[in-house]
């Protein structure tokens, strides 16, 4: 988002090139209010998130998972808490449970995979 979305407010002209009705700028401001409370929760809730990992232990999974390539500080914690929480015994139990392992379609001679099942934690495919 921009930061100066307040001044580009200013700016907005309707489709015929007339100022913005007082009501509809008014609605426009309330939105903009809203979202801005929004980005502020956000921002404490990661950084609620980042203070848990500093604190974390060496062996902690989240701890574990943050140095690993491709894997970031909201990765790391979502798996750590909705998947890293049991005992897998092989990788295609963990993609069971993430609900991605494939899904295969046989019918006589035919054999066709359909994709994922998401048929799992809709929060460990959405990270």
């Amino acid at each position: 988002m921009r930061r100066d979305r307040r001044k580009c407010l200013d700016g907005l002209r309707t489709g015929d090139a007339r100022p913005l009705p007082a009501r509809l700028r008014a609605q426009l401001i309330w939105e903009l209010d809203r979202l801005e409370l929004l980005l502020e929760h956000i921002k404490l809730v990661e950084a609620e998130r980042d203070t848990l990992i500093e604190n974390d232990g060496e062996t902690v999974p989240r701890t574990m998972l943050s140095p690993l390539k491709g894997i970031g500080r909201e990765s790391a914690s979502t798996l750590a808490s909705e998947g890293l929480f049991r005992h897998f015994e092989n990788r295609r139990q963990v993609a069971a449970y993430a609900g991605l392992a494939p899904s295969p379609w046989r019918s006589g001679s035919i054999d066709r995979e359909q994709g994922v099942s998401k048929a799992g934690n809709p929060r460990l495919r959405t990270r």
